[in-house]
């Protein structure tokens, strides 16, 4: 696939470029090498009773509920897609990971190194043999199943990603889960999956994925650690798992640096674009 060279424009005035450098992810390391610091033991009273407290405060999950976005905000966001970049056969897909408001996730307001950390769109993958929407959705989860990314409970929610200027919701849409290769006590890679979306006969979705470090003893904190990281081992387990293959690495631009403000930590502006193997 070629990809035609691109810049993304960022709101507020913020310098976003892709990083200068090779981009092509590594597989990922074992997970000792991953984690951050070593996770707290959770067998003491005090942690088993943060853990419990902290499970009573989250609701029972449910349905997300239908979005209705501001029409006129999100016409804008997709004419913007289409402007930042064009890549060969794609669809146009907006850089960023946003709220229901369709402003840019920011890891729920965390700062990071004294900044406003943003989250990137990182994943893409396509289907281009599944006859329908529902057969494509299939197909991801059994991947995902294999590859050990379980749909989770956990993870904050109701957020959107725009596909050809519609905005799309979390696949397959119950609130507080995402896709993890570990439980959400402990450090994990997590990501949501928007879509799909049909575009040219094939169908699409987009995920933010992200590495996170679980501190268990009181207060029960959440920090982040990595884009890069997450990505990369998502991309290669489903990859190594004989659903789909990686082929390509899309230039999204989407890299914040430059900036006082915010950032996007160790995001290097590209996505890993997988392809479902012909059935």
């Amino acid at each position: 696939m070629r990809f035609i060279p691109m810049t993304v424009l960022c709101a507020a005035g913020l310098s976003c470029a892709a990083l200068a450098q090779d981009t092509t992810p590594v597989q990922p390391a074992p997970e000792e090498h991953m984690a951050g610091e070593p996770v707290p033991q959770a067998s003491s009273e005090e942690a088993a009773a943060a853990l419990a407290d902290n499970a009573k405060e989250a609701p029972e999950p449910e349905a997300a509920k239908p979005l209705a976005p501001d029409a006129e905000l999100l016409k804008k966001l997709a004419e913007e897609s289409r402007k930042i970049y064009a890549v060969q056969d794609l669809p146009p897909i907006y850089p960023w990971m946003l709220r229901q408001n369709l402003l840019r996730a920011d890891w729920l307001g965390q700062r990071y190194r004294d900044k406003t950390l943003y989250e990137p769109i990182n994943v893409i993958i396509r289907d281009s043999s599944a006859d329908s929407g529902k057969e494509a959705e299939e197909q991801l989860m059994s991947a995902c199943r294999h590859a050990k990314f379980l749909y989770r409970f956990g993870h904050s929610s109701d957020y959107l990603a725009v596909i050809d200027g519609q905005a799309v919701s979390p696949f397959p849409g119950r609130r507080r889960y995402s896709f993890s290769d570990r439980p959400f006590e402990t450090n994990n890679n997590h990501g949501r999956i928007f879509g799909p979306i049909r575009y040219k006969g094939k169908y699409y979705f987009v995920g933010a994925f992200s590495r996170e470090k679980v501190r268990v003893a009181p207060p029960v904190t959440h920090k982040y650690v990595s884009f890069n990281q997450a990505r990369d081992a998502f991309a290669w387990s489903l990859d190594w798992g004989g659903y789909y293959k990686i082929t390509g690495f899309v230039p999204l631009g989407n890299a914040v640096l430059g900036s006082t403000q915010a950032w996007t930590g160790d995001h290097d502006g590209t996505a890993i674009l997988l392809d479902a193997i012909d059935k």
